[in-house]
């Protein structure tokens, strides 16, 4: 087993040793690279969901009151097209919704 390990690691130097000046500095910059995204990808996965496991429904005022703006063609306050609406008023765009 030690003589296996021993081996592989006199033809991993000896292959690394052949390469050119520019080979090395890629496979350098390479390996770093992708050290360094395998670390943040695992903080990534392993970081907490901040949003609750259950989402609640809307309270019966407020689905009242997103329907009743949607009948009467008003964007919904908070909503994207509530942001854009008032983006368009700003700077006297024609919203097309």
């Amino acid at each position: 087993m030690q003589q296996r390990l021993s081996n592989a690691l006199a033809r991993a130097r000896d292959t690394f040793a052949a390469f050119t000046a520019g080979q090395k500095a890629v496979a350098v910059i390479g390996t770093a690279a992708l050290l360094i995204a395998a670390f943040l990808v695992f903080r990534w996965v392993s970081a907490p969901s901040l949003r609750p496991a259950v989402l609640q429904p809307l309270g019966e005022g407020r689905q009242r009151d997103r329907r009743r703006a949607r009948l009467r063609g008003r964007a919904v306050p908070g909503s994207p097209t509530a942001a854009a609406r008032s983006w368009c008023r700003a700077t006297t765009c024609t919203p097309t919704g």
